[in-house]
């Protein structure tokens, strides 16, 4: 089994770790925590580039190795413009969201491009990028829909179980634009608002954003019923009550 890693400090630096190494990272962890979020502050925090693939909106390997072309008799591809060019000097990740939600012929496609940056015959992946994907947790009976990686896809990451944190997710927060009265319920509150499958760490700042409309509305055009119909929208009946 592999150790749960919260976001904040500690997923940053595995995410430090792999990227020097030139090894690829596959963060797993359930909707809604972070994970795509925490992946855009670390590369920005690192002054990488970043370009983001979602997985799930291919539909067919072109989209993924681009497009054919014919030049002097010869068929040629086109890189697609999501793929950083192959004499860009920066270093940076390529962020492939939703990668377990990918059709089965994708995995296969992305096997050469995991190991040796190669998608199709000609494009390579510039030295310096690294792929960093995020996925929710695929099982059998489970709550996501999707297709695990066999082993020798999952060989060819750094694989991390991660989960939300409160710590991170307050400070987030705070220097954020949440609502305080939302910060200080969960702050009383503690983890289990976080990690409760009803009310996760994006369903609190959806929470935020529609306390804060609430506000902005004139005293005779609020309704505290049609406020706390939209709260159980977003963190369900238990917290909405709260």
């Amino acid at each position: 089994m592999r150790a749960a890693v919260p976001v904040g400090p500690v997923l940053d630096g595995v995410l430090d770790l792999a990227h020097r190494a030139g090894r690829n990272a596959l963060l797993i962890g359930s909707h809604g925590i972070g994970k795509s979020q925490a992946v855009a502050a670390w590369a920005e925090r690192r002054s990488l580039a970043r370009t983001e693939i979602d997985l799930s909106q291919l539909e067919s390997v072109g989209d993924l190795i681009g497009s054919p072309f014919v030049r002097d008799g010869r068929t040629h591809l086109a890189p697609p413009i999501h793929l950083p060019s192959p004499t860009d000097r920066r270093e940076g990740i390529i962020h492939l969201e939703e990668t377990l939600r990918a059709q089965p012929w994708m995995h296969a496609a992305m096997y050469s491009f995991l190991s040796g940056g190669a998608l199709g015959p000609t494009y390579r992946v510039p030295r310096g990028w690294t792929v960093v994907a995020t996925a929710n947790p695929v099982e059998p009976g489970g709550r996501y829909d999707g297709r695990a990686l066999d082993p020798a896809a999952r060989d060819r990451f750094v694989v991390v179980d991660v989960v939300a944190s409160l710590e991170h997710w307050l400070q987030w927060a705070r220097d954020g634009d949440v609502h305080r009265a939302v910060v200080s319920f969960v702050e009383t509150s503690g983890e289990r608002v976080l990690t409760d499958p009803a009310a996760t760490p994006r369903g609190w700042e959806h929470v935020s954003k529609l306390t804060h409309a609430f506000e902005e509305l004139e005293p005779h055009e609020r309704s505290d019923d049609a406020l706390v119909a939209a709260l159980t929208g977003c963190v369900g009946n238990r917290w909405a009550r709260s």
